[in-house]
């Protein structure tokens, strides 16, 4: 499978894109810090998506995929600290917050079935 078609991954690179756009309003004094932060584990979401799936193989996919979960939290983190200092707005940390849960869900699903013996991913 290309990961280019999971949507799990469309909506990881589009939150990353989002979060690029997002910190470049934030105050000069954070280009350095949390801006390349939140950038940096954004666009960490989406790239170990795609490196896991690229594999091939489920030993390796499984433990890049857990990795994207893993940095989506991290990003909610920032992403949270970034909102206590008023720098995100409650409209703009509803919306980045709902959009990690769903690419968490679908990436977790997507584990889940790669989990299932073959004979129960044939059935379903």
């Amino acid at each position: 499978m290309n990961y280019t078609e999971l949507t799990f991954w469309q909506k990881s690179r589009t939150l990353a894109a989002e979060v690029f756009k997002l910190v470049q309003t934030f105050p000069e004094s954070e280009q350095n810090g949390l801006c390349n932060q939140m950038r940096t584990t954004a666009v960490e979401i989406p790239t170990a998506i795609a490196s896991g799936i690229s594999r091939n193989y489920k030993e390796v996919t499984i433990p890049k995929l857990s990795e994207a979960i893993e940095q989506s939290h991290r990003l909610e983190s920032q992403i949270l600290v970034a909102s206590d200092l008023e720098y995100i707005n409650e409209d703009q940390l509803d919306k980045l917050l709902e959009e990690m849960t769903a690419i968490r869900k679908m990436t977790g699903g997507y584990i889940r079935y790669l989990n299932k013996p073959k004979a129960e991913k044939a059935e379903g």
